[in-house]
Parts: structure tokens; sequence; C-alpha cells
């Protein structure tokens, strides 16, 4: 019988690295050898997700596989890439706020921040008004450009550029009432009474007690006085700072 030889066969011809990978025949075998971007997984050439190696595209960009290789895509417009990577756009370079306001880079944008007072609108700082919200003053809150000031009504004074108190007229000369009349103060306000011993009766004051009673003596012995009225007082005015 003569005698029968053993042929190698190509595998390769079968195309067992797929599509991705490239085949080498060898004796008895053959080996495969996977596209850049692709892995062998025992059986042919799979895909490699670079994207699942962590931050391949950088902080500020989303990374898109592809068959072979990945592509990074920036979250917005406030960035721009090199290479693969994006990296923040500092648009504060190009003073893109108004010439009364402060630029303010941050990733991936900016921010045009007005002086106190005011705040940005429409591309512009326009002046803020702090009085519409109530309890700014105890009293009136006036608005002015960028600032504002309070101010109490009659009979009271300012206290911490906010608060109002009582005025206690009758502390000072007796509040403008002449003796013997008697001075009371009310909370923003304050009046003329009768003489201790007198009392109210229309317009006048009428003496109630002996006059040897008294704390002090009247010309002729008087048993009646006119009463009388203080004159009208202005509001108390004070600025504030906002």
């Amino acid at each position: 019988m003569g005698r029968r030889e053993c042929n190698d066969v190509n595998e390769c011809r079968r195309n067992p690295c797929g599509k991705y990978g490239k085949c080498r025949n060898t004796i008895g075998s053959y080996k495969c050898y996977c596209s850049r971007g692709f892995k062998w997984n025992g059986r042919t050439c799979i895909d490699i997700n670079e994207c699942r190696r962590g931050r391949v595209c950088g902080r500020y960009a989303r990374c898109y596989n592809t068959p072979g290789s990945y592509y990074c895509k920036c979250y917005n417009s406030g960035y721009k890439k090199i290479g693969r990577k994006c990296v923040d756009i500092n648009e504060c370079k190009n003073n893109p706020c108004p010439s009364d306001a402060k630029c303010y880079n941050y990733p991936g944008s900016y921010r045009c921040a007005c002086k106190r007072g005011y705040q940005f609108v429409n591309g512009k700082c326009v002046d803020y008004n702090e009085c519409k919200y109530r309890g700014r003053c105890e009293h009136i809150c006036l608005n002015t450009p960028g600032s504002f000031y309070c101010r109490c009504r009659k009979g009271f004074e300012l206290y911490k550029k906010r608060y109002c108190v009582d005025i206690n007229e009758c502390r000072c000369n007796n509040g403008g009432c002449p003796f013997p009349y008697r001075c009371v103060n009310k909370p923003g306000h304050h009046y003329c009474d009768c003489p201790f011993g007198f009392g109210v009766r229309g317009k006048m004051c009428h003496l109630l007690i002996p006059q040897k009673q008294l704390n002090f003596t009247l010309p002729n012995n008087q048993k009646t006085l006119p009463r009388i009225n203080l004159p009208e007082q202005n509001s108390t005015l004070a600025p504030s700072e906002g």
C-alpha cells in the first residue's frame, strides 16, 4: 500500500476572525489579529467599548462608542474640543457683560453680576426695587437707584436705619406745653392736657379741687384755663443702605 500524506488545512479561508480581524494561517492551526479598537474573545474579534474606561473624553464631554473607535461630544457651546477632550471656554475674555457689570466664568458658561442694588435683566443692569418686599422697613420704604431708605411716620424716629420707635416729646421742655399744662405722650404723638387739679369741660380746663391743694399758683386765682393745641410736626426721614 502507498503512503498517505497529511496536508495542512488553511482555516483562514473560512474567515474565522470575522470582519474586524485578520487571519494568519499556521501549520495545523491559525492566528487572528484583531483590528485596532477590537479584541479577541476566543472565537472572533469584538468591539472594545472605550467609553467604559472612565473619562476618556474628560469632564465636560459625553462619550459615544462606535465600531472600533469612539467620539466625544461637548456638553454645550461653552466648551471647545482640543483633540478628543472638551475644555471650558472663558467667555469673560471677550467682555460679554455691560461696563457696569462684572463677568464671572464657570464651567460651560458665564454670569454677569451687577453692582449691589442692581440686577441683570435683558443684557443690562437695572435698579432692583428693594421696597417691593414687605418688611424691608417698619413703616415706609422709598426706593432709590441702587438702594433705598426708610421713613417713619410722624412722631417716630428711625432705629438701626429700619425700625421706627416712638419719640417721647415730653422729655424735652415739657413737649412744648406751657406751664402749668401737662404733657402726655402717646405712640406717634403727644398733646397738652389740663394742669393737675383741672378737668376738661368742652374747650376749657376747670378747677376741680381747692386752690390751696395745687402745687402751683395761678394769677388772680383763676379757676378756668383754655385748652391748647400744639402745632403739627413733620415726619422723620433718614437714609438707609440696601
